[in-house]
């Protein structure tokens, strides 16, 4: 067997490497080997002999080798019996014979036995047992049905032999073909969404039967590709047509025509199925169209869900109008869809949220709305909605003084000092303040580059200082200006804004503090509806740095500075101020009221005028007269002598040395002092003494004096002229003398009279509401009223309950006595009654206050300058580097004037703003100050109330 085996592997790889699909070689089933090889142990075997046997021999499978035929023999092996067979019939047998086949024919007969038909079989080769050859059917007279195939052979020259007929049938017609339901006017788009055309076509053969490979459909238009169809149930056959075969240019949109061809098993082909109307594939590669509305309008983020509105339409394959592909906008990459609802039409609406915009922005916000139709066709267009959730800016603002040269400068220009402000004479005005009383002139530009602006919306404030130092809104002011609403910038430009409008600024509670420019601004910004959503502005600020120093005058002398004494405020404007320097030197100022800011003020002249006068412990005061005729007069302590100075500085007269005089005086129209009548009397004390002085009528550059004495020292109490007596505290009572004529009809100070506590101790100076007189002891913690008549006191009552040491000179405030006590309270004791009020805390221990014609209580403290409501609030206060008890000064400009050591203060207070307003209290039966006016004439009697606000339009200084 191997041996066999081994020449069937010879004869059939002829020396060749044969594989596992050739005939020899490892196998593992027949299905590995080669047509006419079986697997036999592991190996490919061929049972047929190679070269093949010729048609005189046939084959030993055993031995695989080729013998004599013995026999005829004849295998049809086409037609097959009871196959079809169509115009022509391919006829193949394999015939043997003895000594070889001379020849083969084939005849096709009909039933009946009537030769329909015949052609010679053609060897394959000479000497081959395999026959073939091609028979017409086609003739006229061959029909269709069955025939009888005959094949018969000529051996050995005479012999024939004929194989067995086999009977077959005749198809000489095609397939039919037809569109059946399919419809390509109503077939679904091929888009991009669609990318594969689904044709059906009804093929039908009922002979030999359809043959499915040649069913094609053929593209008359496109790439003209042709598409085998897949076979169905009931002659339905369908094609698959790829988008990329028919048409992928966008924007195209037609039909493409097709045909459909087919033939049966045996090759008749059908007649091509074309120009059917059905016969097409309908393209739609153009998008839908989507218009959005414009709006321009600029709406708020707040302004709750916006409408857009879009035109969107598809007139091809149709818009996609639900589920999740119909038309949908979103806003910005990273969106939410948000689906759209159609309206009438085309119509179709959407949502749009503006919250979107962020905070402080102003834009056009993108979106899109996209649309998609039936063929996948997607179409997205961009819109935008204006959103403006940004409020107006001020985006130039100048701050500068008003009546200044424009700066040009962005932000606060500070003033400098004025030229005059030299030597210790400096203003508020440091570079980095304004002062109270100054006005500004702002100027600058609103801008909103979103919706616009609100033309009318444009105002300013100026909001003041609080109790506790927060801002308190001021009064609104239009920006004025032409500003139409909508407009991206409008500028403004306001020339001047006092700082001190309390009907802008409401209050201003500081000495020195900031005020706060404020502007508020809206946007016209609309809501969905349309209204109005404006944005606001958050106040936009700028701090004013403001003082209420108008300015200040440091006094010095070559050895260094010298305490201020007192103040007293001429009728022409001037502030007198003395000082105690025991040199040499000017000790007498008449400070212009306006400091450098005066325009008689330069770097070498920081006064109206000054004199020398020796050292003043007490205030200067000033006589009768108006601004051109009032005089001037000192009580010199170094110098020992009153002496008179005229309005304008010219020495007028001197005393001679009396004593060393701490008292200050009180002037006294129309006495008699000596010889001289009708002379203004200047009455001081010094020692134990009170003297008077007059102008001597026959030495006019001297003076008459007279004295008496009240037995006791006299401190630095005031002299006071009240119901025609005259009194002064000493250091252990209240004394009283009065001006009278002796026996030769001279002036004279008439004998004292002493008012006495129960414990002795040094007086205050004497107050006078025109029915009782008022005095406190300075250490005792005693308060007195009492009256004086007919020669001698008669007291009212004592409050005992100060609980210590007064500091100071009291004041009156009409109902009540007002004192400093060295614990840091003010004591308001009923002037009715001697009972205590509830005392005002002050932030340090104070001396002598004043009560202003706003109500207001101003007075010095240890380190400040305070100012009080009349119930005591704290209101403001200026922090100096001194004590400041010298008792303060008001004029009827509303100018608070107070020292500290050696510098004298001009404060602006709430009443410059409101002159028919401004100056001391003149509340029934009050002592507003030290030496009751701002003339600091101690007198009582005078019927003149210098510095007092009499009513709205009068205050005579």
């Amino acid at each position: 067997m191997r041996r066999l085996l081994g020449i069937a592997l010879v004869a059939v790889c002829a020396g060749l490497a044969c594989n596992v699909n050739g005939l020899s070689g490892p196998c593992s089933s027949n299905s590995d080997c080669q047509s006419g090889a079986v697997c036999e142990g592991g190996y490919c075997v061929s049972h047929q002999c190679r070269p093949a046997c010729s048609s005189a021999q046939v084959c030993d499978t055993k031995t695989v080798t080729c013998g004599e035929a013995t026999a005829p023999s004849i295998t049809v092996n086409s037609p097959a019996a009871n196959s079809f067979a169509g115009l022509s019939l391919q006829a193949s047998a394999t015939a043997r014979a003895p000594g070889g086949v001379s020849s083969l024919t084939f005849e096709v007969q009909s039933t009946g036995g009537a030769v329909l038909a015949t052609a010679p079989g053609v060897p394959a080769s000479a000497g081959s047992a395999a026959f073939t050859a091609t028979i017409p059917l086609n003739g006229a007279g061959i029909a269709e049905g069955p025939a009888v195939f005959v094949t018969r052979i000529t051996y050995q020259t005479t012999q024939t032999f004929s194989a067995s007929p086999v009977t077959f049938q005749i198809d000489k017609t095609p397939p039919t073909i037809s569109m059946g339901a399919y419809d390509g006017r109503t077939a679904p788009f091929v888009g991009p969404g669609n990318a594969t055309a689904t044709v059906t076509a009804v093929v039908a053969d009922t002979a030999s039967g359809v043959d499915p490979a040649q069913v094609k459909l053929t593209l008359l238009g496109g790439d003209g590709s042709t598409f085998v169809g897949s076979p169905g149930t009931g002659g339905v056959y369908t094609f698959s047509v790829p988008r990329t075969s028919l048409n992928t240019t966008d924007g195209f949109v037609g039909p493409i025509s097709f045909k459909i061809d087919a033939k049966d098993l045996v090759n008749n082909a059908a007649p091509s199925l074309t120009g059917d109307p059905t016969e097409v594939i309908r393209i739609d590669n153009a998008k839908p169209t989507v218009s959005i509305v414009a709006d321009t309008t600029w709406y708020a983020a707040t302004a709750g869900p916006l409408t857009v509105s879009a035109s969107i339409s598809d007139a091809d394959s149709g818009l996609v109008n639900s589920g999740t592909t119909r038309p949908f906008l979103k806003i910005g990459p990273s969106g939410v869809p948000v689906p759209g609802t159609q309206g009438a039409g085309s119509t179709w609406t959407f949502a749009f949220d503006p919250s979107v915009q962020a905070a402080n922005t102003e834009s056009a916000v993108q979106f899109t709305v996209t649309a998609q139709d039936v063929a996948g066709n997607v179409q997205i267009v961009t819109g935008s909605r204006n959103i403006d959730n940004k409020p107006p800016t001020i985006s130039s603002l100048e701050v500068f003084l008003a009546g200044a040269v424009d700066p040009g400068q962005q932000g606060v220009t500070y003033p400098p000092q004025p030229a005059a402000a030299v030597n210790g004479l400096l203003s508020g005005r440091d570079g980095s303040h304004f002062i109270f009383n100054d006005s500004v002139h702002i100027k600058g530009t609103f801008s909103d580059n979103g919706a616009g602006l609100s033309g009318a919306s444009l105002k300013y404030r100026l909001d003041g200082v609080g109790p506790t130092g927060a801002a308190v809104p001021g009064t609104e002011q239009p920006l004025g200006g032409a500003c139409a609403d909508g407009s991206t910038s409008c500028s403004f430009d306001v020339p001047t804004v006092p700082l001190n409008d309390l009907g802008r600024i409401v209050s201003f509670n500081a000495a020195t503090g900031n005020l706060t420019l404020t502007f508020l601004g809206e946007d016209v910004a609309k809501n969905a509806a349309g209204g109005a959503a404006h944005n606001v502005a958050a106040a936009i600020t700028t701090p004013i740095a403001t003082t209420r120093l108008w300015w200040s005058r440091q006094f010095s002398v070559p050895t260094g500075t010298v305490a201020v004494s007192g103040i007293a405020i001429h009728p022409n404007g001037d502030v007198l101020v003395g000082n105690n320097a025991t040199a040499a030197v000017e000790t007498l100022f008449a400070l212009f009221r306006d400091g450098p800011f005066n325009a008689s003020a330069s770097p070498t002249k920081s006064e109206d005028w000054k004199k020398t006068v020796g050292g003043l412990v007490a205030a200067p005061i000033v006589g009768t007269g108006g601004s051109g005729t009032a005089n001037v007069y000192v009580a010199s302590n170094t110098l020992q002598r009153f002496i008179a100075v005229g309005p304008a500085g010219a020495d007028l007269w001197t005393s001679a040395g009396v004593a060393n005089l701490t008292s200050t005086p009180t002037v006294v129209p129309n006495q008699h002092v000596f010889t001289s009548t009708n002379c203004e009397a200047v009455v001081s004390a010094g020692g134990t003494d009170v003297l008077a002085a007059c102008q001597d009528q026959v030495v006019p550059t001297t003076a008459v004096t007279k004295s008496v004495s009240v037995t006791d020292t006299v401190g630095t109490s005031p002299i006071t002229f009240a119901g025609g007596n005259i009194f002064v505290g000493t250091s252990q009572h209240v004394a009283q003398t009065s001006f009278g004529t002796d026996l030769s009809g001279n002036g004279i100070l008439n004998p004292a009279v002493t008012f006495s506590s129960t414990t002795p101790g040094q007086f205050t100076g004497v107050v006078s509401n025109g029915t009782a007189l008022f005095a406190a002891m300075t250490t005792t913690h005693l308060a007195y009223s009492f009256t004086f008549a007919a020669g001698s006191f008669s007291p009212v009552w004592s409050a005992t309950d100060i609980i210590a040491a007064i500091q100071g000179q009291p004041i009156l405030t009409g109902p009540n006595l007002l004192l400093d006590t060295s614990d840091g309270f003010m004591r308001s004791i009923v002037a009715a009654t001697g009972a205590s009020n509830n005392p005002m805390a002050v932030p340090s221990p104070a001396y002598t206050p004043l009560l202003g014609a706003d109500g207001n209580i101003y007075v010095g403290r240890n380190g400040a300058i305070q100012a009080l409501s009349g119930g005591g609030t704290p209101l403001w206060s200026l922090a100096v580097p001194a004590n400041a008890t010298v008792p303060p000064n008001l004029d009827c400009g509303g100018v608070l004037y107070a020292a500290a050591g050696d510098t004298i203060y001009a404060l602006i207070t709430d009443m410059v703003s409101t002159p028919s307003n401004a100056g001391l209290s003149n509340a029934a039966s009050t002592w507003p100050k030290y030496q009751r006016d701002s003339r600091n004439s101690g007198n009582a009697d005078a019927t003149v109330k210098w510095g007092m606000r009499i009513n709205a339009t009068t205050c005579t200084q």
